[in-house]
């Protein structure tokens, strides 16, 4: 699994293996969303080409954006600002009134589609620290 392979060591890796274990787990039900970007690959079959997801954030009323990735050979399509924007969408149409996330001070092009979105400094939650570690936060509509 590329996305995996993308990951910083310990910071984001082990969350995610209990996350594909329990899937839907918290992308599921009334307070999650799973997003998924297609390909089709050679007309055959369609590929996963990308990823993010919605799930209930630190506190009532706040969402969390979180694993949003793009395949390296399908970016610079638009599909991260495709993906991030079906979140911001499905938080609002869930109901949350805010959402955060967090990302990593060296993944610039990531920080920069979160404030191009209007997301700006955020408060730090959960259990995630680390000094490359960079918190985003905005109010949704």
């Amino acid at each position: 699994m590329r996305y995996f392979e993308s990951l910083d060591a310990q910071i984001c890796k082990p969350d995610l293996e209990r996350e594909i274990s329990a899937l839907p787990g918290v992308f599921g039900g009334t307070g999650g969303a799973a997003l998924i970007a297609w390909h089709d690959d050679d007309g055959a079959r369609s590929i996963a080409v990308g990823c993010s997801g919605v799930r209930p954030g630190p506190e009532d009323g706040i969402a969390e954006m979180c694993r949003l990735y793009v395949d390296d050979h399908q970016r610079e399509r638009g599909l991260g600002l495709a993906l991030a924007e079906a979140a911001v969408t499905a938080a609002t149409e869930l109901g949350y009134r805010r959402m955060v996330l967090h990302t990593l001070a060296h993944w610039a092009p990531a920080m920069a589609l979160y404030r191009k979105l209007g997301f700006g400094p955020g408060a730090p939650y959960g259990d995630v620290r680390g000094p490359d570690v960079v918190f985003f936060a905005r109010d949704l509509n």
